[in-house]
């Protein structure tokens, strides 16, 4: 009686039968063959497992913003807003586990955490606390949508005190106090919107006892306290410099010293955007170009500027059409600049080719990408490959375009030897008077008949060489084919 076999282990894979039961045989017994083969086991899967909150990890994502806020007079205060991501699928894992390799691959696809619809979660909006006598940096935090990529981000809300207001002896009275302001209106050029700020000196007669002024007891005469300061400097307005736009300003944004007679004063800074410059844009034929490929100082531009083409170029032969590009500034401002779409013709590409010893290949062979070249495209031998020996030799295709421009092409060519059946064949037909001429071609190319169009024979001293190279190589092989049948006799 034989022995239990057991199949060998092997990892990550299921024999199609753990063992071979021990059998009792005779010598009457039939031989037998057991096949025992392996099947890969499935990907293991790898369980969603909740992270620790704030830290990311292969499984989990924490997209936060933190929010700072520095009210006066108290301890910061830090508000945390995070969208949790996971990718964990419908069958709650994240990854699989190769069980050969032993490799995890984990998902790729985040989702909210608990919602494996919800692609996207959102910061929400954050107002800052009022805080009487203080101004915000911000007075609120846009809500925002994020991501699994989202990055982190913080935002600090500080406060500046508000300018004092003085309380004057009677402040409506212009003799005992008087403002003189300086207004900077500044027009976003995207948005049109007008954001003032306004510069302000103070001036007053009110002294240490709260008095403007005195009056003579005697004469009744009021004497009024000078002014406090006599006079102020405004500080020079910034005027930001905004890429892809020039900055127009009018007023005055120099500094400036007022006095409580000085009158009020008023700054608007408007943006103008750059004017774009046309360039000329190279195609290929079929191939519409990029409308933005037409502007050269695209870098001078307001970023958001779109580009379009007023009307699409045509590009369905070589050549050079003027077209226009339409520029349109975020602000739904345009502005058209014509330029030239110059449709280039094709690079042909070479490739190998291969023949017997004699016989020239037809040149546009040697070109891999004759679909690509226009009608009319012709392809001759500039430099005819040496046929005459088995090996490998170059030759050079001129490839001229209907335009009248050409390209000459370097390309490689197998000569390769003939075996004893083609011999035999070419001894039959020099024997029957058929002869093999080599021809150099010119071959106009045509989309829609290049595969039917037959080479044509290239000029009279190519055909008249060609033609005697194949006569030879004929000759000599009925040669070998009349001096094998003497020997065979």
């Amino acid at each position: 009686m034989g022995r239990i076999y057991r199949a060998p282990s092997v990892t990550g894979y299921t024999p199609s039968q753990a063992k071979v039961e021990a059998k009792t045989v005779t010598a009457e017994t039939e031989a037998a063959s057991v096949t025992i083969s392996y099947t890969k086991n499935a990907d293991i899967p790898v369980p969603y497992k909740p992270g620790k909150d704030g830290v990311n990890d292969a499984i989990n994502r924490y997209v936060t913003r933190t929010i700072i806020v520095k009210e006066p007079g108290k301890e910061p205060q830090t508000i945390t807003q995070t969208v949790h991501f996971t990718n964990e699928d419908k069958d709650g894992n994240s990854g699989y586990k190769d069980p050969v390799t032993g490799e995890i691959k984990y998902n790729t696809d985040w989702h909210v955490a608990s919602d494996l619809n919800a692609k996207t979660g959102s910061w929400e909006e954050y107002t800052a606390p009022s805080v009487t006598g203080y101004t915000p940096s911000q007075a609120k935090v846009e809500a925002k949508t994020v991501t699994a990529e989202t990055e982190a981000a913080s935002v600090t809300i500080s406060y500046t005190k508000n300018a004092d207001i003085p309380v004057p002896f009677d402040p409506s009275n212009k003799d005992m106090y008087r403002e003189v302001t300086r207004t900077i209106n500044v027009v976003d050029p995207i948005t049109g919107k007008i954001s003032t700020s306004v510069q302000t000196a103070k001036f007053t007669r009110e002294d240490k006892n709260s008095n403007a002024g005195y009056t003579d007891p005697v004469t009744g005469k009021t004497t009024m306290n000078p002014w406090t300061p006599a006079k102020q400097g405004l500080r020079a307005v910034n005027v930001e410099q905004i890429k892809g736009y020039v900055a127009k300003v009018d007023g005055n944004v120099d500094a400036v010293v007022v006095t409580p007679d000085s009158a009020n004063m008023v700054v608007t800074i408007t943006y103008q955007a750059n004017k774009p410059e046309g360039q000329d844009v190279h195609t290929k034929p079929g191939t519409v170009p990029d409308p933005a490929d037409g502007i050269k100082n695209k870098g001078d531009l307001p970023d958001g500027t779109k580009y379009t083409w007023e009307k699409t170029p045509d590009v369905s032969k070589p050549g050079t059409t003027t077209a226009t590009v339409v520029v349109t500034y975020p602000d739904g401002s345009k502005d058209k600049v014509e330029v030239h779409v110059v449709v280039d013709n094709p690079t042909p590409e070479p490739q190998d080719v291969h023949t017997t010893p004699g016989v020239v290949p037809n040149p546009s062979t040697a070109i891999k990408n004759k679909d690509e070249m226009p009608d009319g495209t012709k392809y001759t031998w500039k430099e005819v490959p040496d046929v005459n020996s088995v090996g490998e030799k170059t030759g050079i295709v001129t490839v001229t375009f209907p335009d009248g421009t050409s390209v000459d092409v370097k390309v490689t060519v197998y000569v390769d030897p003939v075996v004893e059946s083609n011999r035999d064949t070419l001894s039959k037909e020099a024997n029957t008077g058929n002869t093999n001429v080599a021809k150099a071609a010119t071959v106009t190319s045509s989309k829609v008949e290049s595969k039917k169009t037959l080479p044509q024979t290239g000029s009279k001293t190519e055909q008249v060489g060609i033609l005697g190279l194949a006569i030879a190589t004929v000759g000599s092989l009925l040669g070998l084919g009349v001096n094998r049948k003497k020997r065979q006799k």
